[in-house]
């Protein structure tokens, strides 16, 4: 909630007014993103609001990842290529439905509709995408599972030579046990934890997205060069 607080009152003006362009208001959603898990994660009270919170912590820290790679690294992890792989992903969801729609004999709803001609619209188009970022050798690109086509893993790793923050450290010891508690599968990460030791669980994930929530604001901040390094320092 503190931090909410500062970024009403040190950080929103400064990038509503520098973010000018696809490039900058691509940073300027960036920052409503966050603006936004922090108002959901200030309502989480409750030690049984675990999960959600584990949930906005790991979005947090993922596009914490994301937007160092981008900032640090245009050429080799451009805004285009996050783009393509979002119209990648959707064409891939459209395609999923037509498929389970021809397989049960059903009429598509509205909603469907739009689905599958977003396929007629965009499929040529959207492979050329994938054939340009992400080309694979004998045989039609694919879409693939994180936008860099790599594992998020090498991302962190190539997140932390751009900007040392504990990108590889929080991956290996923490993210784990952060997907533990978002994953409805079984009960690991709950599994013969204390009644007393339990507001725990929710309390590291705060921590843990309090660290990136400041780095998502710094890397914000220097790409649209709207604070300074006294600024971010007071905010830290």
């Amino acid at each position: 909630r503190a931090l909410a607080q500062l970024i009403d009152a040190s950080v929103r003006q400064k990038v509503d007014a520098s973010a000018t362009g696809p490039d900058g208001l691509f940073y300027k959603g960036q920052l409503l993103r966050l603006i936004a898990w922090l108002r959901s994660l200030g309502k989480l009270n409750h030690p049984g609001d675990f999960q959600a919170v584990a949930s906005g912590t790991r979005a947090i820290f993922e596009g914490a990842v994301d937007l160092t790679l981008l900032h640090f690294a245009p050429t080799t992890y451009p805004t285009a290529k996050l783009d393509a792989w979002e119209e990648s992903a959707k064409l891939k969801h459209c395609e999923s439905v037509s498929r389970f729609l021809a397989e049960h004999d059903r009429e598509p709803s509205e909603s469907e509709r739009t689905m599958l001609r977003y396929i007629a619209d965009g499929k040529t188009r959207i492979q050329q995408l994938r054939e340009t970022w992400w080309p694979a050798r004998d045989r039609a690109a694919k879409h693939p599972s994180r936008w860099t086509g790599r594992t998020l893993s090498e991302d962190a790793t190539a997140a932390d030579e751009q900007l040392p923050r504990e990108f590889v450290e929080f991956y290996t010891l923490r993210y784990p046990q952060i997907c533990w508690n978002v994953h409805g599968s079984g009960v690991s990460g709950i599994a013969n934890v204390s009644e007393a030791a339990f507001p725990g669980i929710g309390g590291l994930a705060y921590a843990d997205a309090g660290h990136y929530e400041f780095v998502t604001i710094e890397v914000i901040a220097k790409h649209l060069e709207c604070l300074s390094a006294e600024s971010l320092a007071e905010i830290k």
